[in-house]
């Protein structure tokens, strides 16, 4: 993750340049809970795709932009990685997640 410290919260996010589309990290607030994450219920899929940590107001997050990272063949979903998780390496591990999940669960993919 970046070294620089969350400045913003969800609710200070505008779409006109400031989205967590950008990547950098953002704090959760009230606001982040009551929206829908990956078709979710409101609050629901916010949560870390590594750990599994579910996101409270106060934690920081980020979304990570996966598009480009292919298993077998397929496109990754892009995904929240909570503070812990993050770090230079992250599309890695997550590639290796994928890898694993794929192997596991074959016959659901």
């Amino acid at each position: 993750m970046s070294s620089e410290t969350p400045i913003r919260t969800y609710s200070q996010l505008d779409g006109s340049g400031n989205t967590f589309t950008d990547q950098k990290p953002f704090v959760v607030d009230a606001k982040a809970l009551s929206v829908r994450w990956s078709c979710r219920q409101p609050g629901e899929g916010l949560r870390c795709y590594l750990c599994g940590h579910r996101f409270e107001v106060g934690d920081v997050c980020r979304w990570v932009y996966a598009g480009e990272q292919k298993v077998s063949g397929r496109g990754l979903l892009n995904f929240l990685t909570c503070k812990d998780c993050d770090g230079p390496d992250i599309l890695a591990r997550w590639v290796a997640h994928c890898e694993i999940l794929e192997d596991l669960y074959w016959w659901a993919i």
